[in-house]
């Protein structure tokens, strides 16, 4: 949720672009705000319990960030994507 401000215009056009999005991410009230806001053109989905951030495309591609935003610079921040079906499948059922 803290990446949604840099996001959120790349968000907005896959949106209008009929691109189905799904957030995984740790919801709380203190990022209320954000997700509301994102909740207009992508699905969220809460994972309060784990530490983890990813986010799957059309159920085909997803995106899987490596490191804990915490404790790295933005600058430095590191994610992984990719285009498959199963794995994107299967990291959603995960949540």
């Amino acid at each position: 949720i803290r990446k949604s401000k840099e996001l959120i215009r790349q968000i907005k056009k896959a949106s209008n672009r009929d691109v189905k999005i799904t957030i995984v991410a740790p919801f709380s009230p203190k990022n209320q705000e954000s997700k509301e806001e994102l909740s207009k053109y992508v699905t969220t989905k809460n994972t309060s319990n784990q530490n983890s951030r990813f986010c799957v495309v059309d159920g085909q591609q997803s995106t899987v960030f490596l490191t804990d935003d915490k404790q790295t610079h933005p600058n430095y921040d590191l994610a992984v994507w990719m285009n498959s079906k199963y794995f994107a499948d299967n990291l959603l059922s995960t949540v």
